[in-house]
Formats: C-alpha cells, sequence, structure tokens
C-alpha cells in the first residue's frame, strides 16, 4: 500500500470507520479521489483531495455550511483531516441529474425548475465571508484558454500574446459591461454537480456538490452553466422556457436574460474548450473531449444572440469547430 492509502485507512479508522466497505467513485477533473463508504446501513462518502495538487478544503467546508445553513442541500461534514486533505460527507444519493433524467426523461422539467428555483433564492442570498471574486479580467484571462490549449494543439502553431490579450480583453470588456447583480455563484452548475433528492421538498430536493470553486460574480453565470451543459443537450427552445421563468421570478426583462446568458455562455464555453483540452492533452483524460462538439455549438448560438461582432469574428477566426479529425489529434496528444 502507498502512503496515501495508509493514510487514508487511518483516517477512516479513527472516524470511525475501520472495518467499513470502501468503493473507489468515478471523479470529476481534478486530482480529487471518491469513495463510497459502507458499514452496516450506515453509508458516506470519503472525499481525498491531495493538499498539493488541489487547493485547500477551506473552501468547501465554509461553502457547504454556507448552503446549509440558507436551507439548501448540499452534502454535511462528518469528519475532517485539514492537513492531509481528507473529509467524511454525507452521501446525498445516486441520482445525480444526468443519471436521473436517463432514467425518467419525463421528469426534465421538474427537476430543471426546482434547479432554477435554487438560484433564484440564491441570488437573494448575502455571499459567504471572504469569498473569492470572478472578476471579468479573470474570466478574460480564463477563456483564452481556448486559444493556448485547444487552438495551439490543434494547429501546431503557438498562438500570439497579442491574440490572447485581445480575446481577454474583449470578454473581460463584455462582461463588465453587463453590470450585473453580484451574487454568489457555484461555477460550474450543471446536471453532474445536481442531484434529485425526491424524498426532500422544495429546494432541498436539488443537492448541491462540487462546490469548491464559489465565488461573487454575475448573476447569469450558474444560469448559462444549467441552460448549456456540456453533458447533456438542451434545445433552444427549452432554454428559452428556462430563462423566461428566470425573467418572470426575478422581474428582470427576458431579453436582458437571454443577453446576459449568453454573454456569460460565451466565456465559460471558450473557457470549457480550453480546460477538455488540457485535460486531454496534459491529464490524459481524453473522455472530455466527446462533449466538445456540443460545447462548441452553444458557443456558436451565444455569438449569435450576444451580437457582439468584432469577438464573434475574432472567434471563428482563432477557435474552429471540433472537427473528428481535430478531436482525433488532441486525443492521440
Amino acid at each position: 500500500m502507498d502512503k496515501r492509502e495508509d493514510q487514508r485507512n487511518q483516517f477512516l479508522a479513527e472516524n470511525g470507520w475501520r472495518d467499513c466497505e470502501k468503493i473507489p467513485l468515478a471523479g470529476d477533473a481534478s486530482p480529487r479521489k471518491y469513495f463510497s463508504l459502507k458499514d452496516g446501513t450506515k453509508t458516506a462518502l470519503l472525499m481525498d483531495t491531495p493538499i498539493e495538487l488541489c487547493s485547500e478544503l477551506n473552501s468547501f467546508i465554509a461553502i457547504s455550511e454556507y448552503l446549509l445553513a440558507h436551507g439548501f442541500s448540499a452534502p454535511k461534514i462528518f469528519a475532517r483531516d485539514l492537513t492531509n486533505g481528507f473529509l467524511i460527507i454525507e452521501d446525498l444519493g445516486p441520482y445525480l441529474l444526468n443519471i436521473f433524467l436517463k432514467i425518467f426523461p419525463e421528469m426534465e422539467w421538474e427537476t430543471y425548475l426546482a434547479a432554477l428555483d435554487v438560484l433564484v433564492a440564491l441570488r437573494e442570498k448575502p455571499p459567504p465571508p471572504n469569498t473569492p471574486v470572478y472578476t471579468p479580467k479573470i474570466q478574460g484571462e480564463l477563456a483564452a484558454l481556448s486559444l493556448t490549449w485547444y487552438t495551439q494543439n490543434i494547429f501546431d502553431t503557438e498562438v500570439s500574446k497579442n491574440q490572447v490579450d485581445e480575446l481577454s480583453s474583449m470578454i473581460s470588456d463584455a462582461i463588465a459591461g453587463m453590470n450585473e447583480k453580484q451574487v454568489f455563484i457555484h461555477r460550474d452548475y450543471h446536471s453532474e454537480n445536481l442531484l434529485w433528492l425526491q424524498d426532500r421538498i422544495g429546494l432541498k430536493r436539488i443537492g448541491i456538490i462540487d462546490f469548491q470553486d464559489g465565488s461573487v460574480g454575475q448573476s447569469s453565470y450558474d444560469l448559462a452553466s444549467l441552460v448549456e451543459d456540456a453533458r447533456r443537450y438542451i434545445s433552444y427552445e427549452h432554454r428559452m422556457v428556462v430563462l423566461e421563468r428566470y425573467a418572470e421570478i426575478t422581474g428582470d426583462p427576458v431579453d436582458m436574460v437571454e443577453q446576459c446568458v449568453a454573454v456569460s455562455g460565451i466565456q465559460r464555453n471558450l473557457r470549457i474548450l480550453g480546460v477538455f483540452a488540457r485535460l486531454a492533452v496534459r491529464d490524459s483524460k481524453p473522455g472530455y473531449l466527446d462533449y466538445m462538439p456540443r460545447v462548441w455549438d452553444y458557443l456558436h448560438s451565444d455569438l449569435d444572440i450576444a451580437e457582439i461582432y468584432d469577438l464573434r469574428e475574432f472567434v471563428f477566426e482563432n477557435v474552429p469547430y471540433p472537427e473528428p479529425q481535430y478531436l482525433e489529434k488532441l486525443r492521440r496528444r
């Protein structure tokens, strides 16, 4: 057994899980690992977060406590080792929305409207203290990952600093120009970070996980994450049902909501193209490449809606559609 496994087992033994059944679970895009724990009728999850590779656990703990305090469903924390990066947390069940809706597709709009209600409620809550701000500048820099990891690895040509700076600046300006309400945002509010908790009621029906990167940012950001999900296709018609419902509840004009979601979506989808390329090339996780055509389709639609023509022209010239030969090239790398 390696040192990390020794540390895991010691942590479990010290917290009442010495003889439990421990089953590895599929991880996310980070180096974190998850294990399902079972000891008789008692269940939980072990979250293994190597501190040298991931952010420390304080953010996850603070946001979990924040969400629970405001009446949302997030994993309760049963035990912690902040030095080595271990948590034992509540198991919210198997029904990630992406899985649940494959089994019960007729539940799509009940679940999505429940997820929307959570966003509307979060919008009215003050963000947790000391939450980092997801500034327009940071968003611009992250959008440029589409050039440095996606475009550059497709064409084997160095992307110039001027290109990176130009895209970063256009994205930053577009986001700053929206002048939206600043709220707590999850930053990855999609169907594999939300669970359907059918035995709970109201806002608690949506379980929220993987929120350690939560920030303060524009209110349209998580809404864009929800309706432009890389992992499952959402049609323009269904997207508009959600946006119209959001506008109705908040009182924001629907055309403003659509415009803001499009701008947030442009930034988000450019960043995702870069991150998915980096996961394939640097981290040997090519499975994310399968989502790229859908991400680019969302990006294309957002560019049409936003009508920021210099940005649209730049993206079409510098961020190509993920043709099969391009994806295969990234996969080989």
